[in-house]
């Protein structure tokens, strides 16, 4: 009998392992919102941390070996500390913690079975996923975005823009679909006389605006519209568009209307997922979106979307590539004016 699979190793340790997926989350959420890693900075025994949650030693004791069997928590002696590496994702006043993110994405990509069987009889969804066209959705999403963007985006946004051949000639920059204030005001610490836009949604762009400190005034600046039908802003060198171009109700005529909001020679950076083999791939992307996408929101960019899209859009060169990054593999598409 044949048991391959993509995989590797058997398939029934594959199966296996993939049962376990559930508990693995409902352990880590437990952590969260019991605030276990809260607790555990430093060291505490079972019976200290039972006291402090007002729940049972002995119940509570198997909650931390399963958290430290995931590599969460260290145990030594008896007692339980919280993995240093993983303390600013994990403690909940972190600037870079994923605390509030997780959950809020677990709303958004989990579905128990009742829900799935609903959506495939009858079409219809009251899952908070099939709000994500609406302005709302997004502005009650904005402190979520925030912490994806101080704990994984930021660090992939920045890394690619300075490896630009072409950053160093770059004097003003368009973050479209921001989402939060968090790579501005990454930019404009480290570039003084970079004149930085963002561009969003209103209530989003009031947000993000009331987060910008008053040092920043004089050098970023924020917009608020809705790149369907309002007015882009003009004279970019270099536009910045990561997973923003969902919901272009024409996307060639859009990146049209980017190509000619550039200076004379401008870029334009898209990075999103490209999906491949009939859009069953890479798995990251269509079993993370696949509740969305149930729910009647599948805007996932097939491989070469962006790219033929610019291309039609009269950008006179267009580069591909694909990245590997902390949020799964992406394609990065550059098209110049």
């Amino acid at each position: 009998m044949d048991f391959s699979h993509s995989r590797s190793g058997p398939a029934q340790s594959w199966l296996l392992d993939l049962m376990l997926g559930p508990v693995r989350w409902q352990l880590l959420r437990s952590g969260f919102e019991l605030q276990v890693f809260d607790y555990l900075p430093e060291p505490k025994t079972a019976p200290e941390l039972a006291d402090s949650l007002g729940f049972k030693a002995e119940k509570v004791a198997v909650l931390l070996d399963a958290l430290t069997s995931l590599g969460f928590l260290q145990k030594t002696h008896g007692q339980y500390r919280l993995v240093e590496s993983l303390r600013p994702f994990l403690i909940s006043d972190s600037p870079q913690s994923m605390r509030e993110m997780l959950l809020h994405l677990a709303r958004v990509k989990h579905c128990d079975m009742d829900d799935m069987l609903n959506v495939l009889k009858t079409g219809e969804s009251e899952h908070v996923s099939a709000d994500f066209a609406r302005p709302e959705f997004w502005d009650r999403a904005v402190g979520n975005l925030r912490s994806f963007h101080a704990s994984c985006s930021n660090r992939v946004a920045l890394q690619l823009l300075k490896s630009l051949p072409e950053w160093g000639q770059v004097r003003s920059i368009l973050d479209l679909g921001a989402g939060s204030e968090n790579l501005a005001v990454s930019l404009a610490e480290g570039h003084p006389d970079l004149k930085v836009r963002v561009f969003d949604l209103e209530p989003c762009a009031s947000r993000i605006r009331s987060a910008i400190s008053s040092r920043y005034s004089q050098q970023i600046t924020v917009v608020a519209g809705d790149y369907n039908h309002d007015p882009l802003p003009q004279h970019s060198d270099l536009i910045w568009a990561s997973m923003s171009l969902y919901y272009a109700k024409d996307l060639e005529l859009l990146l049209t209307e980017l190509r000619d909001s550039l200076n004379e020679q401008g870029m334009l950076v898209c990075l999103h997922e490209g999906l491949t083999a009939e859009r069953t791939q890479p798995e990251h992307h269509v079993v993370g979106r696949f509740v969305p996408a149930l729910n009647g929101i599948d805007v996932s960019f097939n491989h070469g979307d962006i790219a033929a899209a610019m291309t039609q859009a009269g950008f006179t060169r267009v580069l591909s590539r694909g990245i590997n990054t902390l949020y799964g593999p992406m394609d990065l598409d550059i098209g110049y004016r």
